[in-house]
């Protein structure tokens, strides 16, 4: 008995379907409702012809989205100042509101998920960038640490100078998990700085010095 193949015309598949179809041109026709390869989509801004890669979106158009939060925005940062170039690409509204409003910078990200901005030809993570533009010059054989522990934060507030960053953060993880201050009380809210506080000690503070 003859091996029954697919009915479309240079198909050699088996068949498998009453339909006279193979399973591949059978889901082809359930999906697309014809027999012929679908083509990729285009790009779903307007008077883009390009092929969508993503959400829709052509490569170009995605990565405006991924950038600016819009893929119809172009922007051309060439020659500009980095300073110029940073505030480009932060966004205020951030995460972690109780420790002071993170400033999230919203362009190019290192494989370890720091921020990072091009400073004459070379890649400078963008929180060191933020630290001396805001701050004061970073010293040699020193590192910044972030305090609220969220690597793509740019808020100067939250940035701090340290010797050694992999026992800065092993220290600040370890004070993290802690929920009551020296003295035995709850940790109840955060200063502007991250640092948490104590209602408690504070208002026993305030009735010593009133008392003296």
């Amino acid at each position: 008995m003859a091996k029954r193949t697919c009915s479309v015309e240079g198909c050699g598949k088996p068949r498998a379907y009453a339909d006279g179809l193979c399973g591949m041109h059978h889901q082809r026709l359930r999906r697309h409702g014809s027999l012929e390869r679908p083509g990729p989509p285009e790009c779903r801004m307007q008077g883009c012809t390009k092929s969508a890669v993503s959400l829709g979106l052509c490569g170009t158009h995605y990565m405006r989205w991924r950038r600016h939060g819009d893929p119809a925005i172009r922007k051309n940062l060439v020659g500009e100042s980095p300073e110029t170039r940073f505030w480009d690409k932060v966004n205020k509204d951030g995460p972690r509101p109780e420790v002071g409003q993170c400033w999230e910078f919203t362009g190019a990200t290192s494989a370890s998920g720091y921020g990072e901005l091009r400073v004459e030809g070379r890649a400078v993570k963008a929180h060191r960038v933020a630290y001396e533009l805001f701050v004061e010059p970073i010293p040699d054989g020193m590192e910044i640490d972030h305090i609220c522990r969220n690597r793509s934060c740019v808020n100067p507030l939250h940035l701090r100078v340290v010797r050694d960053l992999g026992q800065a953060s092993n220290t600040a993880n370890a004070n993290l998990a802690k929920t009551e201050c020296p003295r035995g009380h709850a940790y109840d809210s955060y200063r502007q700085s991250g640092a948490r506080r104590c209602s408690e000690c504070e208002r026993i503070q305030r009735a010593l010095r009133w008392e003296a």
